[in-house]
């Protein structure tokens, strides 16, 4: 249940943090740029 809530939090977000892919993926936050630069997950930089 707690990961539901988690991602209702998120989900207010229009941006996620790699770190806050990584929790909510359960991955080490190296696999979520890896899936980034494979292009299996879409990213924006920001600032």
């Amino acid at each position: 249940m707690k990961g539901v809530a988690v991602a209702q939090s998120f989900a207010k977000s229009r941006f996620l943090t790699v770190q806050e892919v990584a929790d909510l993926m359960r991955v080490s936050s190296m696999t979520v740029y890896r899936l980034i630069k494979a292009g299996d997950l879409p990213a924006v930089r920001v600032g």
